[in-house]
């Protein structure tokens, strides 16, 4: 999964929260999503977690996510864990960006579902 799909995909999950009755879209030349819901049509923004740090930390906060250094592999490159254990639900994804865990791991959870 490249960085386009996986922050389309925690779009797809936020909003799909949000507005669970809605339709949902992705406009490819806008870049954004479209909602809509019966006449109602409103555009929200591509959320990019592998960009944005402060975004990163609240969806940490909001699915519980804890985050560690894993290890190093054999050429020194260091991996991240990105955990969600509750009751509701179970993920764990490493990877070397540690916001592309936590990215990954909220998709994993919800696919999970």
């Amino acid at each position: 999964m490249n960085d386009l799909e996986i922050c389309k995909r925690v779009s797809e999950i936020g909003l799909t929260e949000k507005y669970p009755k809605c339709t949902i879209e992705f406009d490819e030349q806008q870049n954004c999503f479209w909602v809509a819901d019966n006449f109602m049509f409103s555009s929200w923004p591509l959320l990019k977690p592998l960009e944005d740090d402060g975004l990163c930390f609240r969806l940490m906060l909001k699915y519980k996510i804890v985050l560690e250094f894993s290890h190093k592999d054999e050429y020194g490159v260091k991996f991240y864990e990105a955990t969600i254990n509750e009751s509701w639900g179970f993920a764990q994804v490493f990877s070397e960006d540690p916001r592309k865990a936590v990215a990954l791991a909220i998709i994993e959870l919800k696919e999970g579902e």
